[in-house]
């Protein structure tokens, strides 16, 4: 199986960072940093229920179906799974978040 791996463009001192994008044959997996307040609230984003969105340039749907992650001292590290995988010609990821966009050229 191979998997190619595209670093995430500079994002500066955002919350929320795309690191990568793991292209998989079957799959995209968007890895990510995060600076968390000390009690963070579960599933949200500067208080507002986080939602994310991929996109790219073909209009493909795709799904949400799970991650994970972990933390420390503030910083979380997580991945989160979409289906299905990039299709061959789109040139372009777009990750859509409550405080911003990130486009990663592929």
């Amino acid at each position: 199986m191979s998997v190619r791996i595209i670093t995430g463009p500079d994002q500066g001192d955002a919350q929320a960072v795309i690191v990568a994008a793991e292209l998989h044959p079957n799959k995209v997996v968007l890895d990510y940093v995060s600076v968390v307040e000390p009690e963070p609230v579960r599933g949200n984003v500067d208080g507002e229920p986080a939602q994310l969105e991929l996109l790219d340039d073909l209009g493909t749907e795709y799904k949400l179906t799970g991650g994970g992650g972990s933390g420390q001292d503030g910083v979380r590290r997580g991945a989160i799974n979409f289906l299905p995988a990039v299709p061959d010609g789109a040139t372009y990821l777009r990750v859509v978040m409550p405080i911003g966009n990130v486009v990663i050229v592929l």
